[in-house]
Parts: structure tokens; sequence; C-alpha cells
């Protein structure tokens, strides 16, 4: 359906649209598992960041008892 509906709008153009499509979904697969791995290692600095922030915090608060 969708190629009936792209043909059918941009005529003559239709393979260059296409191609164009086809270019992007492959950037797209190839971006997507670096982009899940990039988010897994700010995940797990994000995490180590607030533990260490706890820690601080508790030794603070005991300094300051």
């Amino acid at each position: 359906i969708l190629n009936a509906n792209l043909s059918a709008r941009y005529g003559e153009r239709y393979e260059e649209v296409k191609h164009h499509l086809d270019d992007a979904k492959k950037w797209y697969d190839q971006a997507q598992p670096q982009a899940e791995v990039v988010a897994d290692q700010v995940k797990q600095k994000s995490t180590e960041f607030e533990e260490k922030l706890g820690k601080a915090g508790k030794k603070g608060f005991m300094i300051l008892k």
C-alpha cells in the first residue's frame, strides 16, 4: 500500500524517493544497535554517579552530626 501511495504521489520521482527511504532505513538499522549500547553505558554511568553521590551525602551528613 505504501509503495502504491508513494508512486501515485510522486509519479516519476518515486524511484528517487524510494531510494532515499531505503537509505534512511539502512542507516536506522545500523544506528539502532549503537544507540542501544550508548544508552546502556549512560544508564550505567548514571547509576554509578548516583551511588557515589549517595555515599558522599552520607559522609557529609555524618560530619555534620
